[in-house]
This record gives structure tokens, C-alpha cells and sequence, in this order.
């Protein structure tokens, strides 16, 4: 099945020590859940998520995505994993068995009535390759559409609300020197 609008995203975690033992019995409050949806806003105080122990040091998080798109959870533990374990979720308008037989492919073939679970594993691969292009599209369209700025010999690319910076390029004449104008290259800084 697939990632639903509107339907329960369900994940399972481990939780390992150092020493690569599986840790049981840790209070799901000392876990902290971040959610961010698809425009990249973190609504982890809008959107319920709950962390669960499954067994054995297995624990598994939910939440319900409220729109199309990629969602994201962090979750992070003080002792275990302080830098956070990361998952996306791609969210379609419909499962995916209820998807339509006859589906163009990323490479332009048409593939019909294939068994459940042969569509459904080869549909969840192309959802990843989906997720990673609707990312690299979206980055793509806000460094093409959105505001900007050169600045202290600096290229400013800003997020879609023309504050937050996405990326930033030091400008170099063709000698290697910062410069305000007539810039020969841009390097990430």
C-alpha cells in the first residue's frame, strides 16, 4: 500500500547502544519528533505524531500527512541518536493499488496488469526516484523563480517567503578575486 493523503504513515525504528544491543524500555517522551511538510514547514505542533516500543528495542512512529508531497520526520534521542534518524514519505492522492493498471514508467514504457506485489515493490522504486527529482525540481524552481540578491561579493538565493537564504555563492572575477561585477565564476561557499 501506499503513502495516502490523509491516511496514517506508519514506520518502525530501531534503537541500538553502542555496542549494537537493542534498546527496550526507553520512555517515548526522552524522543523528540520533528515533522516538516511538504513546503519544508516544520508543523510538529499542528500535526500529531506519536512514537511508540513495538518490542525489543523496535519502536515505531505515525503520523497523517494533510497534503501532497514529500513529508519528513527527524527523530532524535540525547543518548542514542542525538543527530537524528531522518525518513521522507512521497504522499499521493491514492494508494497504491488503486492506481491505474496502465502506468507510463520513467523510462517511457508502459508496464499493465502486473501482480500486486510486483506493482506495488516497482511503483514504491519509482517513488523514490519521483521523491528525489520533485526535490531537486523544487530546489530547481526556487533558485529560477524566486528573489535573489548580490551582496558583498555574494549571490543570495532565497527561500519562496524572500527571507530565509537556500544558497549562497561567493563571486570571483577570472582570476580568483571576490568581486561585485562582471563575476567569471561562482563558488558554494
Amino acid at each position: 500500500m501506499g503513502n495516502k493523503i490523509n491516511t496514517a504513515i506508519v514506520d518502525d525504528f530501531t534503537v541500538l547502544d553502542l555496542a549494537g544491543t537493542r534498546k527496550s524500555g526507553i520512555p517515548v517522551n526522552e524522543f523528540t519528533v520533528t515533522l516538516y511538510n511538504p513546503v519544508g514547514s516544520e508543523v510538529s505542533g499542528s500535526v500529531t505524531v506519536t512514537i511508540s516500543e513495538v518490542a525489543d528495542g523496535n519502536y515505531r512512529v505515525s503520523f497523517t500527512p494533510t497534503s501532497l508531497g514529500i513529508w519528513k520526520v527527524v527523530i532524535k534521542h540525547p543518548t542514542y541518536f542525538s543527530q537524528g534518524k531522518e525518513n521522507s514519505y512521497l504522499i499521493f492522492n491514492n494508494d497504491i493499488d488503486s492506481v491505474d493498471d496502465d502506468i507510463v514508467n520513467l523510462n517511457g514504457s508502459t508496464f499493465t496488469a502486473i501482480p500486486d506485489m510486483a506493482k506495488e515493490t516497482s511503483l514504491i522504486a519509482q517513488s523514490g526516484v519521483i521523491a528525489t527529482i520533485l526535490v531537486d525540481v523544487t530546489a530547481i524552481k526556487k533558485i529560477e523563480t524566486g528573489r535573489w540578491k548580490i551582496t558583498n561579493n555574494q549571490m543570495i538565493f532565497y527561500d519562496d517567503n524572500g527571507v530565509t537564504p537556500l544558497y549562497t555563492y561567493d563571486l570571483k572575477d577570472d582570476v580568483g578575486n571576490p568581486t561585485m561585477t562582471n563575476p567569471f565564476e561562482r563558488v558554494p561557499e
